[in-house]
């Protein structure tokens, strides 16, 4: 047996596990795949941590494993990863398996025949990562629990029942990553295990991800609350970002369910804050976005803004009590396009619809259908101003706009989205946003690398606080200089202002720059630095 360099900790007598293993390669044969070549380093545990590297390759993990709390386990780029039938990894500390886009991770089963379990991180310890890795025939790929704090970049999941659940209280992100062939996507859930009086916020951001033949569910997400006993309750929130993601060919695009639970009078409801933006849904056999609510649901805002939706059995379903806003969106080829079920999610508004089956349901015939007057290119509209023309896409499997489309510069005039990026034809005419999911100020994350947008900046001051306002692009970055004086022009040197880096998450972003009463003038301005590929 050749001797191991990697660094692998594993709990006592694993060594001497590990070689008669390696001796007994009937061992292998039970489990069901082939006997480990001389490379190969089976992992046994039941405790695991250190780091695994490409000269190990490829760890078996053959038996459910854990890293324990307060310790890590680090897998490098280019290293291969296998976890029999069954067999699960449990992360109670934290986990890196960070490859990068030419050294990738995989973690698969040892033949496609077989299904491994999940990779369940639970820790509290630093940021759970995973990226550039590729992730294949796993029950639940990855499931993330308690409080944990967890982002998955570049990553690529296949024949999959889960590619990721996020549970509990924990804040997410998943970038850039691509789920095909899988059941379910992406599942959120907040449900409380019965710590009362508390409330528990799930925070998650999906972005610039793709959803191929996805059978049931692309992504999903719910809140529950519940309640003990008198005075006794647990509130549950989901508060989500889908930006830039692309459905194509699944059963479902994104629902979202809220709930809750009484005991007497006492109620625990469930919460939701939810945002689609800038996101394609292309041949949906069900719905492409469904907003539910079981008893007790305690409702919240959503905002679907600049989406494009073609060919879904129902574009957009909202029950009470989610309140809905629906603009700058088009709706293709769809059997229903917007429903509405109850009395609120009525703000339908700047669209376009062509060719649906039905394009309004449970919505007053009066303000919605009707062309009654034109918007500001002339386009007959209904009283909210949504219009009814084709859309001129540039093809059938491209949902840029034609140049003469009716759908440019036909959105809502709410200065946070409207256009701001008119390069490589993503959005076109003026600053109004163009319908559908190349318009508005997320439509420059369409782009590989974001360019340098001019800045327009702005000061406010509110109760003694002084900010500095700017329109950003979503995603790029920022810097705040400031200057004392202005009065060598051309010989100004401006300096960077102590935590002026900023990330800007929406367009209306802003910094506080000063408190108080100071009377020395400031002078600041905002650099665009846009953003570079994979981030």
């Amino acid at each position: 047996m050749r001797t191991e360099t990697s660094k692998v900790t594993c709990s006592k007598n694993s060594a001497k596990k590990i070689s008669r293993l390696i001796q007994n390669l009937g061992f292998y044969a039970l489990l069901g795949f082939a006997s480990p070549t001389i490379a190969d380093t089976p992992i046994t545990g039941p405790n695991i941590s250190g780091t695994w590297s490409p000269s190990g390759n490829c760890y078996i993990i053959v038996s459910d494993c854990t890293v324990p709390s307060g310790q890590s386990l680090t897998i490098q780029p280019g290293t291969c990863v296998k976890i029999a039938q069954g067999v699960s990894l449990t992360v109670n500390g934290m986990i890196q398996a960070v490859g990068t886009p030419v050294q990738r991770i995989t973690i698969q089963a040892p033949i496609s025949s077989q299904t491994w379990n999940t990779i369940v991180a639970q820790g509290t310890a630093g940021t759970n990562q995973f990226k550039y890795c590729d992730f294949s025939n796993a029950t639940s790929a990855l499931d993330f629990r308690g409080t944990s704090i967890n982002e998955v970049k570049n990553c690529n999941f296949q024949n999959a029942g889960y590619g990721i659940i996020f549970r509990d209280n924990s804040v997410n992100a998943a970038m850039f990553c691509n789920f095909q062939n899988v059941t379910n996507g992406i599942w959120m859930t907040t449900q409380l295990g019965g710590l009362v009086p508390y409330t528990w916020t799930q925070t998650t951001k999906i972005m610039n991800c793709t959803f191929t033949n996805v059978s049931v569910q692309s992504i999903y997400g719910e809140a529950y609350g519940i309640a003990v006993y008198f005075g006794q309750v647990a509130h549950a929130a989901i508060n989500s970002s889908i930006r830039n993601c692309t459905f194509h060919g699944v059963g479902a695009g994104c629902r979202f369910n809220l709930g809750g639970a009484i005991y007497g009078s006492s109620i625990g409801r469930g919460y939701g804050d939810l945002q689609i933006m800038n996101s394609v849904f292309d041949n949906v056999v069900n719905s492409a976005i469904w907003l539910s609510a079981d008893s007790y649901a305690g409702g919240g805002p959503a905002t679907f803004i600049n989406n494009t939706i073609l060919h879904a059995g129902s574009g957009v379903i909202v029950q009470d009590p989610w309140d809905a806003r629906v603009q700058s969106c088009l709706f293709v080829g769809c059997t229903n396009a917007v429903t509405d079920r109850g009395t609120l999610s009525r703000d339908v508004s700047y669209n376009g619809f062509y060719g649906n089956g039905t394009n309004f349901v449970g919505y007053n015939t009066n303000s919605y259908g009707s062309e009654i007057w034109s918007n500001r290119n002339g386009t007959p509209g209904d009283l909210l101003l949504n219009i009814f023309q084709d859309p001129n896409f540039v093809a059938a499997n491209d949902f840029h706009l034609q140049t003469n489309s009716p759908a440019i510069d036909a959105g809502s005039p709410d200065w946070a989205y409207t256009d701001m990026c008119f390069t490589n034809g993503v959005s076109q005419g003026t600053s109004f946003p163009d319908l559908g999911a190349y318009g508005g100020s997320d439509a420059a994350n369409w782009l590989d690398v974001v360019p340098k947008v001019p800045v327009q900046a702005f000061l406010t001051k509110t109760s003694g606080t002084t900010w500095v306002n700017w329109g950003a692009l979503p995603r790029s970055s920022y810097q705040v200089q400031y200057l004392a004086s202005l009065s060598t022009v051309g010989t100004n040197v401006w300096t960077n202002f102590t935590g002026g880096l900023v990330l800007a998450t929406d367009k209306p972003t802003s910094l506080q720059v000063a408190t108080g009463t100071a009377t020395n003038k400031m002078f600041f301005r905002v650099q665009s630095l846009g953003r570079a590929v994979g981030n």
